[in-house]
């Protein structure tokens, strides 16, 4: 009925909750094996827009996975990056620049 993906013991690789109809939800875990490095960033605000790096643009949004909402950071694979860049757009034109953010970490960037 229902997928959603997040951290779920922010380890930094995604975990996927699956429910159906009259069913217990399944937790997928993803054991997270590699060597790729990952950034979350925490914004809250739905609507508002984040960079990182000079390819991942994604909005945030509580209606993620398919029929399900999660309230939780936007997840980055990074590769083999060791920092990057972050720039937040808020609804309404507000920014933030983060230069050279630290890779595998959950950032909150609070809006302005």
């Amino acid at each position: 009925r229902g997928a959603a993906a997040a951290a779920l013991n922010t380890h930094g690789c995604l975990d996927v909750v699956l429910t159906a109809l009259e069913a217990s939800p399944q937790v997928l875990r993803n054991p997270c094996t590699g060597p790729a490095h990952w950034l979350a960033v925490d914004v809250r605000t739905p609507g508002a827009r984040i960079r990182v790096g000079q390819s991942q643009w994604p909005f945030v949004s509580s209606a993620t996975g398919y029929s399900s909402s999660i309230v939780a950071p936007q997840h980055f694979g990074l590769d083999d990056e060791k920092s990057t860049d972050v720039e937040v757009i808020w609804p309404g034109g507000a920014t933030k620049l983060l230069k050279a953010v630290p890779v595998n970490r959950i950032i909150q960037v609070p809006r302005p």
